[in-house]
């Protein structure tokens, strides 16, 4: 078959017109590209800032909690999940590393610090998975476990997708207790076992769990708000046999802790007893901090610490008129009746009492308050055997209200002599003018309320604490005294924890450390430095380090101001502005010091 000759004339039209197409496509698609990469810088860390938080709001159950999302879901904590998140973090920071700082205001390359550091602790998180136990009191109790506890006691259930949710929570959470026993059991084949001293630790804390998680998953009575006697059955059915799921996921994990692993289990302590144990405690040290510090140097700063507080301490016995040595002094402290609380409602009066003196006095210090409420409460009966003292927890939508969590237990062992500082540190102006406040801050990107750093975090509540003293409050010498046992208890910690994670002290050598140079009892000495040397190395560090960072930035900002220095302002410029890693606290103060040169 013969086809009709095209005229050329049209086929030239045609063939140009394809070409003019075509370019107009390609430079569409070159203008594209180079938009993207002419973005205002600004623009360029708001989308990584944008993909992280919707990052988080996939994944992370405390972010959804803060944003009052459904509550149907648990990070995964497998090795698979972290190295997961380190790919995710890698693709942004390969983003972040386009962006040119020379053009950023002050505010975004704060804001590309943050994220930087944000970054790469997922992205290093990895190499040292194995590392992490998640069945120890603090890092299991709380962190694994409680937190999605806590989480699941207030959820409501009024709703058919309300208990659709509740469901889901609860099946994730039995997912995430079977992948404690899964990465345990791996640790045990891998030689990384905990501690001998630190397994009757982590079994009492499995086994509380196990009596009281099955027990919370089904104590729904008074949520379930009209239901039909038919529904409510079924879904107490369901909770039923998730509950007896989970008891079964602790009592496995609590066998595998048994007599063939307590026979394996080392007698050393510290992360410098396994391989990489001494990289992943640098790691820890810069995630917490921000900064490159040496075990060494912070061993010695601990030390320094140390003859500081006795020196002092020494001060007040002379004023005291007492005769006796040190030791002697703390024995009399140790035995006075003034110093323990009959009642968990005494310490709750008396934490009271301590916030009440301080209150008048905060407008004169601070320009930027909480609006969110706050007091104490005694910690669940499961959570105190293995927790020396307690934590505080920030408000959130489902209770507006921040709390202090107090360990109430075995009162005629705690002492109170440092229930001033301590409290002033937890709660005001400490962990919840932080809190509170970072999470009341509109101004800057969302992300920022769920950007938050040992360091500063533990850093600021030492240094509000230590404000007391500036204030007068510590007029009582034996309250001062406490305050400085507490100046000692964190100089310790530096002293202690590297001693035990860095320079191979046994936990022998550093009970004795311990029990030395602090208040502790025997019993917190034994929970402590298990925390340090097996639970949490290196998250002691943070409190200390922040402290002196925080006090150094302010002398810094104190002798180049001279008269222009406002304490309040400083104070704004540092709690008021939400959490950051020291490194980049610093870069922020030398910012705000020029600003007003």
């Amino acid at each position: 078959m013969n086809f009709p000759s095209f005229p050329s004339q049209v086929l030239r039209i045609v063939l140009f017109a394809l070409i003019f197409v075509c370019s107009l496509a390609c430079n569409q698609k070159e203008a594209t590209s180079t938009d993207k990469t002419n973005e205002p810088p600004s623009l360029q860390i708001k989308e990584v800032a944008d993909d992280l938080l919707d990052h988080l709001k996939e994944t992370n159950e405390g972010v959804r909690e803060q944003l009052g999302l459904p509550a149907d879901r648990l990070q995964g904590i497998t090795l698979e999940a972290v190295e997961k998140e380190a790919q995710f973090a890698q693709k942004l920071w390969d983003k972040l590393q386009e962006v040119e700082e020379e053009s950023l205001s002050h505010d975004d390359v704060i804001m590309k610090a943050l994220l930087e550091h944000e970054l790469w602790t997922r992205i290093e998180a990895p190499k040292h998975y194995w590392l992490g136990f998640s069945v120890t009191p603090y890092s299991g109790g709380w962190q694994v476990i409680g937190q999605p506890s806590q989480i699941l006691s207030k959820l409501p259930l009024n709703s058919q997708e309300n208990r659709k949710n509740y469901l889901l929570f609860v099946q994730a959470f039995n997912e995430r207790m079977n992948d404690v026993f899964q990465k345990t059991k791996i640790q045990q084949e891998k030689g990384i076992l905990l501690p001998k001293d630190a397994v009757p630790g982590a079994q009492s804390m499995l086994e509380g769990n196990r009596e009281s998680i099955p027990k919370l998953i089904t104590n729904v009575d008074e949520r379930l708000i009209d239901i039909s006697e038919e529904d409510k059955n079924e879904f107490k059915n369901q909770l039923e046999d998730l509950s007896k799921t989970m008891a079964n996921h602790f009592q496995q994990i609590i066998n595998l802790l048994g007599t063939d692993y307590l026979n394996n289990a080392p007698q050393s302590v510290g992360l410098g007893q396994y391989p990489g144990g001494t990289e992943y405690y640098k790691y820890l040290i810069k995630s917490y901090t921000g900064l490159e510090l040496n075990p060494k140097d912070i061993h010695e700063m601990g030390a320094k610490g140390l003859q500081e507080a006795a020196e002092k301490q020494k001060k007040i016995r002379d004023q005291l008129s007492f005769e006796g040595s040190a030791e002697e002094f703390k024995e009399q402290l140790r035995n006075n009746p003034r110093f323990y609380a009959k009642s968990p409602e005494e310490v709750e009066a008396l934490f009271m009492e301590h916030i009440k003196n301080i209150e008048p006095l905060l407008p004169d210090y601070f320009s930027v308050l909480p609006k969110a409420p706050y007091g104490v409460r005694r910690l669940k009966p499961q959570e105190e055997p293995g927790m020396t003292y307690g934590y505080y927890n920030p408000p959130t939508p489902n209770d507006n209200k921040g709390y202090y969590n107090y360990n109430g237990s075995k009162l005629d062992q705690r002492n109170l002599l440092w229930a001033q500082h301590l409290i002033y540190h937890e709660l005001v102006p400490g962990h919840h003018f932080h809190l509170a406040t970072q999470q009341e801050k509109t101004a800057y990107h969302p992300i920022r309320r769920f950007m938050l750093y040992g360091a500063f975090t533990e850093g600021w509540a030492e240094y509000a604490a230590s404000l007391g003293e500036e204030m007068g409050l510590y007029s009582d010498p034996y309250d001062l005294y406490g305050h400085l046992f507490t100046y000692a208890f964190f100089a310790n910690r530096l002293y202690i924890d590297t001693g035990m994670n860095f320079f191979g002290w046994s936990l022998e050598k550093g009970r004795e450390e311990m029990l030395k140079n602090t208040f502790e009892s025997k019993e917190q000495v034994g929970t402590e430095t298990l925390r340090y040397s097996t639970d949490l190395p290196a998250q002691a560090l943070n409190y200390m380090l922040g402290y002196l960072k925080i006090w150094e930035l302010r002398k810094k900002a104190e002798a180049k101001l001279g008269k222009k220095f406002d304490l309040k302002e400083f104070h704004a410029q540092t709690v008021g502005q939400g959490a950051m890693p020291l490194n980049v606290l610093e870069k922020h103060i030398d910012w705000y010091i020029n600003e007003q040169l």
